[in-house]
């Protein structure tokens, strides 16, 4: 049977038994690394492999950046678990060390905790040392002797005690896209590595960088879903703080709808009933999204809460939350925008207050109309800013309409903004209750489209005693 002359190239140094054992050595070696799915086991598995498939001395990996374009440490193998301990001010002394000796040190400074702090703060620049050029030529280097290269310093294996006479790096590449580099330090039982070892070396590594990918996919996998479950934790803790709507007070019913664009949102309603037989009722929205933003809410909800029975009128209610939240927020870059009520008052009086919110809609017998918008600011933005009151009457069967800016501000799938003057078009005609319509309006307009931001409906129905 005629010689495969790939094979025959690939290993021309070697006696038979040691290509067929360097064959083997590669095909076990990707066979375990189908089985590993965790990079926490899978980096140090690769290292212990790329010695025996080598047969190095040491090993170490370095992870490529993409978004500094830098190389940082991650993991290295040294043989010599008995080292003696480096001083305390090796690292003060020589902070570059690892970047002066390309890979050579790493392996011996792995294995001390007094120095793992600084090796988490190693980089290397493309073109930086011989790791750094391998990344930046994408392609392997033998170093038979560590100490003739420019490249090397051996001032690095003076104060790790770690000798490196020669070196084989390689780079982790999948389809072109650079991982990081793979390095094999001082080949055992012989005098240096040879250009068998790197080309084992670089079939080792595309092994590698394959595994590397797949583990971090199934990492990322896992991880949205721990992500997602804490979410889904936040979200029903957030469905807490919302009011229970059963039944009517104060002369009132209430309903009440919010939909975070995300799994949790900014957006908050509130109906609180007051010892005097009054009730306050409030939709208030956190600039931003997500969960910063149900933080926030969190905090403006308590606030709320702790001054609504010592000041009702929703002015200087308002005053003293913004106080608060000023003193909250001042290093934050959020602002919380709000519309309360008090209802409850005697002949279906309102008592109206609002800050940087948009106005409600008003229902009664002559149709709907937009309330008059205040130009107070939000909350958290400036202390003792005022917020004056309005009043005005539901009138028997009437309702009053609060929502966040993300009704009228949804889009559909077209980009078109649903617009506030569509949604007064819409409910021309129609009589309380309104809550369900709007949601109804709003749900026809943006079929199809994602949320761009959290939406929040409260209609308060005034009703017979």
């Amino acid at each position: 049977m005629p010689e495969n002359p790939a094979t025959t190239e690939f290993f021309s140094h070697s006696s038979p038994d040691v290509a067929f054992r360097r064959i083997e050595n590669l095909l076990k070696a990707s066979q375990s690394l189908v089985r590993i799915e965790s990079i926490e086991l899978l980096l140090p598995s690769l290292l212990e492999m790329a010695k025996d498939v080598t047969n190095a001395e040491a090993a170490s990996i370095l992870l490529f950046n993409p978004e500094s374009e830098e190389l940082c440490f991650y993991h290295a193998i040294d043989p010599d678990p008995d080292a003696a301990p480096i001083p305390s001010d090796v690292c003060h002394e020589y902070p570059d060390a690892v970047t002066l000796c390309g890979a050579g040190c790493f392996a011996r400074l792995f294995q001390h905790a007094s120095v793992s702090s600084a090796l988490s703060s190693i980089r290397l620049r493309l073109g930086e040392g011989i790791a750094g050029s391998v990344a930046r030529e994408r392609r392997a280097v033998l170093v038979r002797d560590a100490r003739s290269d420019p490249r090397f310093s051996p001032r690095a294996d003076a104060v790790t005690g770690f000798t490196t006479r020669n070196l084989i790096c390689a780079p982790l590449l999948y389809q072109d896209e650079l991982l990081g580099v793979i390095e094999v330090l001082n080949a055992l039982d012989r005098e240096s590595f040879v250009e068998e070892d790197v080309k084992v070396l670089e079939c080792f590594a595309c092994l590698a960088a394959e595994s590397l990918q797949r583990a971090a996919l199934l990492n990322a996998r896992v991880a949205q879903k721990a992500l997602e479950a804490q979410l889904e934790a936040a979200a029903t803790i957030q469905a807490s703080f919302l009011p229970s709507l059963d039944g009517r007070h104060g002369g009132v019913r209430a309903w009440g709808v919010t939909r975070p664009a995300r799994f949790v949102g900014g957006d908050l309603y509130d109906v609180m009933p007051l010892p005097d037989g009054t009730g306050l009722a409030y939709v208030a929205d956190v600039s931003g999204k997500g969960l910063p933003a149900s933080l926030i809410m969190a905090a403006a909800w308590a606030q709320v809460r702790a001054e609504a029975n010592r000041t009702p009128e929703p002015g200087p209610l308002l005053e003293r939350v913004n106080n608060a939240l000023v003193r909250t927020l001042e290093r934050q870059a959020h602002f919380v925008t709000i519309v309360i009520c008090r209802y409850g008052l005697p002949g279906g009086l309102v008592q109206l207050a609002s800050g940087g919110h948009p106005a409600p809609l008003l229902a009664g017998p002559d149709g709907v109309a937009e309330l008059e918008r205040t130009n107070s600011l939000p909350l958290g933005i400036e202390e003792d800013t005022p917020y004056p009151m309005t009043e005005f009457v539901i009138e028997p069967g009437g309702s009053l309409l609060l929502f966040s800016d993300g009704l009228f501000e949804a889009e559909d799938t077209d980009g078109a903004m649903l617009g506030m003057q569509r949604v007064l078009n819409a409910l021309a005609g129609a009589t309380p209750p309104l809550g369900e319509p709007v949601l109804e309006i709003f749900e026809t307009f943006t079929r199809g489209a994602e949320a761009a931001d959290d939406l929040t409906i409260l209609e308060l129905s005034r009703v017979s005693a």
